[in-house]
């Protein structure tokens, strides 16, 4: 194997590795979202993008079902409601959450341990 692919291949490899480790901090922040609102993996991982994005539209969410959204974001809210956080609607396009809102959340979900 010549030198300039032995470089490709080790490119490719570290390439494997960094999308490994970000899954794995996905995979630990979402643990910690649960834990922080007793939320299931789905619910938290709404409540993940919500905190994470100005808003969220209903496109974003292709992989839930038409409608889903919706109650996910009903129970979301009832679970945000005792820590006074609040997830505001955008008629005919999705979801959004103040900027204090988000850190809000952030806060929280970083005291878990």
């Amino acid at each position: 194997m010549s030198e300039a692919a032995l470089r490709e291949r080790i490119d490719e490899l570290e390439e494997e590795v960094r999308q490994l480790r970000d899954d794995r901090d996905h995979s630990q922040t979402i643990l910690k979202y649960m834990a922080a609102f007793d939320l299931s993996r789905r619910h938290s991982y709404v409540l993940y993008r919500l905190t994470h994005s100005p808003g969220v539209t209903h496109d974003s969410f292709e992989t839930i079902g038409d409608g889903s959204l919706k109650v996910y974001i009903h129970n979301i809210r009832r679970k945000l409601h005792r820590h006074d956080i609040f997830i505001h609607a955008m008629w005919g396009q999705g979801y959004r959450m103040t900027p204090e809102n988000r850190e809000r959340v952030k806060a929280i979900v970083e005291a878990v341990k």
